[in-house]
């Protein structure tokens, strides 16, 4: 998680113009025809009666509050409708393009973000859920900004490039701070968008243990700035999530909202079949993208390595 370079490469025309062209051909697949396809899952109903003001029953059991505020603000600028809520959702897919670029290139280089934006601007499960008034696109924009930002908080508080050198105080705690706030905001409207956001924290708190169980890393890293980065991280997302936390668990009890979500679980037993389903429904999703984007991507690398 921490591949991140201290200095951020050189941006080429050539790299800025394929970020540009694969961010405007996934905009272009997300938002055209949109007014179209209209809502046709329960759940969207849900949430734009939501950010409409309507109180459909039970709808804390559906997700947290943050998407349907988004849709509601919004709609305060362009009016209230379906195709606003649509796009909403295909503004976030957009946006993950560039999202995972910079992410790629700050953890692998720019080779790696040449090939990888091309993977989400063409995915065609992303595109049909970024055509729809519902909390995934949303949420794991909100996912990958906030592992990213973690990413950055373990990078400066534990100094694993620096290690290496022996300095240990080249970077100030402020800086760490600043990152861990910025990680524990970005955790908290994940954990806000959907009740599986918690998985961020948890993400964090696994990367703390991989470093506590190898030697190479436990011995080159400062543990009193980087349990003091994480406890901020999750201290900031925790705040953020209290407010609806208290009202779910004032309202129904917040363990009637968990024995809810439960019911979606079917166990290990299930594993098997359930994972021959989502490679099915893969091989319907991946059209001629599933065969020529990753060749498109891999051309792209290539040809930017040498600029």
């Amino acid at each position: 998680m921490t591949g991140s370079a201290d200095k951020v490469e050189s941006f080429s025309r050539a790299e800025v113009g394929w970020l540009v062209l694969v961010t405007v051909l996934a905009g272009v697949l997300r938002f055209i025809g949109l007014p179209d396809d209209g809502i046709s899952h329960f759940d969207e109903g849900v949430y734009v009666l939501w950010s409409a003001g309507t109180g459909y029953p039970f709808r804390e059991f559906f997700a947290p509050p943050l998407f349907p505020l988004l849709v509601r603000g919004a709609s305060a600028v362009v009016g209230s409708s379906d195709l606003t809520a649509q796009a909403v959702s295909a503004f976030f897919g957009t946006a993950m393009v560039p999202l995972v670029w910079w992410v790629a290139r700050r953890w692998y280089g720019r080779m790696a973000s040449a090939a990888t934006a091309p993977f989400v601007a063409f995915s065609s499960i992303h595109i049909a859920f970024s055509r729809m008034a519902l909390t995934d696109v949303c949420f794991s924009f909100l996912f990958v900004l906030a592992m990213w930002l973690v990413s950055e908080t373990i990078d400066c508080a534990f100094h694993v490039k620096l290690a290496q050198t022996g300095d240990r105080s080249r970077q100030p705690d402020l800086r760490g701070c600043l990152w861990a706030v910025a990680a524990g905001f970005a955790a908290g409207a994940a954990m806000n968008t959907k009740y599986n956001g918690l998985l961020v924290i948890v993400f964090a708190a696994g990367s703390l243990g991989l470093f506590a169980v190898i030697p190479a890393l436990r011995h080159a890293v400062q543990w009193r700035r980087g349990v003091g980065c994480f406890t901020l991280v999750a201290a900031t997302a925790g705040i953020l999530y209290l407010p609806w936390f208290w009202h779910v668990h004032s309202s129904y009890g917040y363990g009637r909202l968990l024995a809810h979500h439960r019911g979606y679980v079917a166990g290990w037993a299930n594993w098997p079949a359930n994972l021959a389903t989502l490679f099915l429904e893969q091989r319907v999703f991946s059209d001629f993208t599933g065969w020529v984007v990753p060749a498109l991507g891999i051309l792209a690398a290539i040809a930017l390595s040498g600029r």
